[in-house]
């Protein structure tokens, strides 16, 4: 039997839920810079385009860091420790997606979609860590 790990739990989770975060808001990025080489057309009166791919998905990343790294927590069981784990997964995961900046301007299309896969590569490597470390927690 496994020893208990609650710390090396809520890491993985935090780091878990960055990636993933990051890697949804790299989505919408990727998701954005193909409309914007398609040539996609500015509506008249409404926000451009790029604008509201850039909230919805900076939105949306923040939220999936948040779920992502509350359900890896699950076996912790005081809901503080579960929420601050959740929080600072969220704050890791705008700060890795503040990385896409650059490497849309070295690595363009391609770079951000490499960033992608490895966003989400870290995201599943760590989710699994925090499975092994969560198996032997009471919940």
């Amino acid at each position: 039997m496994a020893p208990r790990d609650p710390v090396g739990l809520a890491l993985a989770a935090i780091g878990s839920g960055a990636f993933a975060g990051a890697g949804v808001i790299t989505a919408g990025i990727v998701a954005l810079r193909i409309l914007q080489h398609g040539g996609a057309a500015v509506q008249e009166g409404r926000l451009r385009p790029g604008f509201e791919i850039l909230w919805i998905s900076l939105l949306a990343g923040t939220f999936a860091a948040v779920f992502w790294a509350w359900k890896l927590a699950t076996p912790i069981s005081d809901t503080w420790r579960r929420g601050v784990t959740a929080a600072l997964a969220a704050f890791g995961g705008l700060m890795l997606a503040a990385v896409t900046a650059p490497v849309d301007m070295l690595g363009g299309l391609v770079g951000l979609a490499f960033y992608l896969v490895a966003t989400v590569s870290a995201s599943i490597l760590l989710a699994r860590k925090a499975f092994s470390a969560g198996q032997n927690l009471e919940p």
